[in-house]
């Protein structure tokens, strides 16, 4: 009795359901008692999402407002704006570009020998990175493995830096929390729109494979009081008590550790940050060379200090590790963690310049004018005499100011940024998922490799690219 009365009570339950099912939705279309194909799930495919990047969504599109959105960069132009595909929407999107601020394209593989050759530099800031044919009064032949000979007027070139090994990026992120260790902290960090937040005691670490000369980089936001630790070729993600150097800020005052897990002490004296504790956001840069033993550190561009360490070097590991010292509200923003050529960089010219500047190898340095490079021998007139000089014996060329020109700015400009480093500029015109074309007063029209790049910058002269907002990205209204 008892069954029967189970299998009626499931036979009405299937009734009902099957009577709501055929229930027409309020405000919804009636279609006539046709059955509704629901489409499988889609692996992107149709959509030219294809391969890892439809399991992974590599991309990484980010709005002025601070919204983000993954998946892959599909098409763009100047008049028609970005096409976006991902495994989550049904079908690509179409985005104007107005209020587009980065593509983040992921980290490719770079292309071998893609680190050596030469660093131009343009009056525009740009950075071009290849192999020189040959130079005249006129032009600079650049022969590149990402645009093929790019032949660049001489009026726009700043400075060449022949036989450089070029800064390969090994992390740009954050891309999401899975990608850190959270350390022993219950409070730990969280991620939000492109970045980790720590309110309160905690550490999160990632063991980046820092090389032995490192370029970390990251922008750094608090509320309150800035209390915060760096631990840099940690071998322990879990704390900051590793066999590593830890950087320390504390108020205006900035410290060096060298630590051991037993064992930690300042290295040599401190230093101060002026309006460091009036100040809530700072871009922070530190230069490591494991074979000199030296940690340099400076804050937005500027030159705070160096520590040398005259025991052995005491980092273990190849990790970082930051740790929040629970003085309210930090935040960390575009890490970048990349190799390092070794060189600090130099100051600008105050005045305008007359006259071409070689630096040798050997550091020796004259003035006068480069009249030619062909056939890697550099032909250099200076008041003196005229030298014959082999292009391996160059480590620098400055060039004249005085009559330099810069190429001007247009209103559909992208900046495209190298994953070997540099940038160039150009006014878009067409991009698919193999190549970039546009073009620029540098060199006129060209047609770039797409997987040379691992980031595209959009509205570059918009002044929300470097003003940040009242609101910021703090997740509530700004006090």
């Amino acid at each position: 009795m008892r069954m029967r009365l189970l299998l009626l009570g499931l036979s009405v339950a299937l009734a009902i359901g099957t009577v709501r099912a055929e229930m027409p939705i309020a405000g919804q279309p009636d279609n006539g008692g046709r059955r509704i194909n629901v489409p499988a799930p889609d692996d992107g495919t149709s959509r030219g999402i294809t391969g890892a990047s439809a399991d992974q969504n590599p991309h990484v599109l980010k709005f002025f407002n601070g919204d983000t959105l993954h998946g892959r960069l599909l098409a763009a132009t100047g008049a028609t704006g970005l096409r976006w595909g991902s495994t989550d929407a049904r079908a690509v999107i179409d985005f104007a570009l107005g209020n587009v601020a980065t593509v983040q394209l992921g980290g490719g593989k770079v292309r071998p020998g893609a680190q050596v050759g030469t660093r131009v530099a343009l009056t525009n800031g740009d950075e071009l990175r290849g192999t020189i044919v040959s130079l005249d009064g006129e032009s600079l032949v650049l022969d590149t493995w990402y645009a093929g000979a790019v032949t660049i007027r001489r009026a726009m070139i700043k400075s060449l830096q022949p036989n450089r090994v070029m800064s390969a990026t090994i992390y740009e992120g954050p891309n999401g929390a899975e990608e850190w260790r959270t350390g022993t902290s219950e409070r730990g960090w969280v991620y939000r729109n492109g970045a980790l937040y720590a309110n309160g005691s905690g550490g999160i670490g990632r063991d980046v494979k820092l090389p032995d000369r490192a370029r970390i980089e990251f922008d750094m936001a608090w509320r309150a009081y800035p209390s915060f630790q760096l631990a840099v070729y940690t071998d322990n993600l879990e704390a900051v008590y590793g066999n590593c150097y830890v950087l320390q800020f504390n108020g205006n005052s900035v410290y060096m550790q060298r630590g051991s897990r037993n064992n930690f002490r300042n290295l040599g004296g401190g230093a101060n940050i002026e309006n460091w504790q009036r100040r809530n956001k700072a871009r922070v840069t530190l230069l490591v060379d494991k074979t000199k033993k030296t940690l340099t550190l400076l804050v937005d561009g500027a030159l705070v200090k160096q520590w040398m360490d005259s025991d052995e070097f005491a980092g273990r590991g190849t990790g970082l590790m930051f740790y929040a010292q629970g003085q309210g509200v930090m935040r960390l923003s575009n890490i970048v963690v990349s190799e390092w050529d070794g060189e600090l960089g130099k100051s600008e010219p105050t005045t305008a310049t007359t006259a071409d500047a070689i630096q040798f190898v050997n550091n020796d340095k004259v003035s006068g004018q480069l009249k030619t490079i062909a056939k890697n021998q550099v032909t250099f007139v200076t008041p003196f005499a005229t030298l014959e000089v082999p292009l391996d014996r160059v480590a620098e060329i400055q060039f004249a100011s005085d009559k330099a020109e810069r190429a001007r700015r247009q209103a559909a400009d992208i900046r495209a940024l190298f994953q070997t480093g540099g940038s160039v500029t150009v006014t878009l015109e067409k991009l698919d998922d193999q190549s970039l074309t546009g073009s620029s007063e540098n060199f006129g029209q060209r047609t770039f490799a797409r997987e040379a790049f691992g980031e595209l910058q959009f509205n570059i002269y918009d002044e929300r690219a470097t003003v940040q907002k009242s609101d910021d990205d703090w997740g509530e209204p700004a006090d």
